[in-house]
């Protein structure tokens, strides 16, 4: 029992809504067009759909996330001058290698 119905389609099929009739009248006439006839009468009918079709649209697509809770807040102390002092404590030496002086640099032994 249990198979037939995953066997099933999940939706079922739309009602169909009635044909709809529409007079034609061709713009060229004569016996060689539109079979000799003056008229004709035109059977307007929605094509029924088939419920096991497949998809026609991928659905699946990947919706980009909405902006996360804004971060803490950082707190900074209040600015203020730096010294001369400070600035030659936080100044780096350049790079210097023990196979080549390019640029003829001395080294400080205390450093």
């Amino acid at each position: 029992q249990s198979k037939i119905t995953a066997a099933l389609p999940t939706r079922a099929a739309e009602k169909q809504e009635p044909a709809q009739y529409i007079r034609y009248t061709p713009s060229q006439q004569g016996m060689a067009f539109n079979s000799g006839a003056k008229q004709r009468v035109i059977r307007m009918v929605e094509v029924q759909q088939d419920p096991m079709e497949p998809p026609k649209f991928k659905i699946n697509k990947k919706v980009p996330r909405g902006p996360p809770s804004p971060p803490a807040p950082v707190m900074h102390s209040p600015t203020r001058k730096v010294t001369a002092k400070e600035q030659a404590d936080w100044k780096i030496p350049p790079c210097i290698s023990n196979w080549k002086n390019a640029k003829g640099y001395t080294i400080p032994l205390d450093k």
